[in-house]
């Protein structure tokens, strides 16, 4: 099912064509063959900005998504006395991209979230209004994450930091870039100390997670097979691809929905005779649409087959090793 940012120019003129000319959502959806929640959209975005273009984004685009601030709102919710360090490394590596801690910090605060002490003296998480923010503890027997080389390197700084200044407070902006400036004077020897520290924290989160059975399933998003069929267009959009070129080169200065309204109209106003080419073409294509799925679908439970055989074969071989082994 097409989003509104996936349709051409032409489907989303079209549908304020027939919006203009007075067509329920309904009767465009029917007659374009675009789904109902998507006409609403576009309709709803056209009396909002008068435009159904995709705005371009200006500027830079953020470092941190809005996926990533899910994810960041999560790990704050998830423990309140992690330090601003503890926040943006586990951040780092649920998302696997590199952000500073003044980054965090800012996309912290733009959720609404403030460093403040607690009535014990312990820095904690509140919101906007002050309250403190209530522990979300999710699943108490998920293995611990796994820890990056770099992660056990700030570790070290920190456990230094401590030492030698136990009573003092650690402004964690500059902390980090210390951290990061001293990571690059890091000598090979004491890199490859710390890679083997991470390997190991991997294969022992690895290990864990093999035994692991989660409290809920993550449902994963579901993507769009390029090599799937494409679906079929309508006898309404066939009749537009024929009769669009003429009138724009009649009259260039009119507008897509101006276009699509006219179109619109000179299908309204076709016989049911003159129709028929453009209804038995588009039969046609739903016709070899049927039948393309058919076979897509039939090579996938070829592969499905063919992926079982394999294991069975591997299977098979493996159990003559053992026997051999034995």
């Amino acid at each position: 099912m097409p989003r509104g940012s996936e349709l051409t120019d032409l489907q989303r003129g079209m549908v304020i064509g027939g919006h203009i000319s007075g067509k329920s959502v309904r009767d465009v959806a029917a007659l374009t063959g675009i789904p109902k929640s998507t006409v609403g959209n576009v309709v709803a975005k056209w009396k909002s900005t008068g435009s159904t273009e995709v705005a371009s984004r200006s500027g830079r685009p953020a470092k941190i998504t809005a996926r990533g601030k899910r994810t960041l709102r999560r790990i704050v919710t998830g423990n309140m006395q992690a330090t601003l360090i503890d926040v943006t490394e586990a951040f780092q590596e649920s998302m696997g991209t590199s952000v500073s801690v003044n980054t965090v910090r800012k996309c912290i605060h733009e959720l609404g979230y403030h460093n403040r002490a607690d009535a014990h003296g312990t820095l904690r998480y509140s919101d906007s209004s002050g309250n403190f923010v209530k522990r979300h503890r999710g699943d108490p027997k998920k293995p611990r994450g796994k820890m990056s080389s770099y992660a056990y390197f700030v570790q070290t700084c920190r456990a230094e930091h401590k030492k030698k200044h136990p009573e003092a407070s650690v402004n964690f902006s500059e902390f980090s870039k210390k951290c990061s400036e001293r990571w690059k004077t890091v000598s090979s020897k004491e890199r490859e100390k710390l890679e083997v520290l991470a390997k190991a924290d991997k294969v022992r989160y690895e290990t864990e997670m093999k035994s692991y059975k989660p409290l809920k399933e993550v449902k994963k998003k579901r993507t769009k097979d390029p090599s799937a069929p494409e679906k079929p267009i309508s006898a309404f959009f066939i009749f537009c691809s024929d009769h669009r070129p003429k009138i724009t080169s009649e009259n260039p200065d009119l507008s897509i929905c101006a276009v699509a309204k006219k179109l619109l109209e000179m299908w309204n106003s076709t016989s049911p005779e003159e129709k028929q080419p453009y209804t038995a073409k588009a039969a046609e294509l739903k016709k070899k649409y049927k039948k393309d799925v058919a076979a897509y679908s039939t090579n996938e439970e070829d592969d499905v087959d063919k992926d079982e055989d394999d294991y069975v074969e591997d299977g098979d071989n493996y159990n003559e090793q053992d026997k051999n082994d034995e």
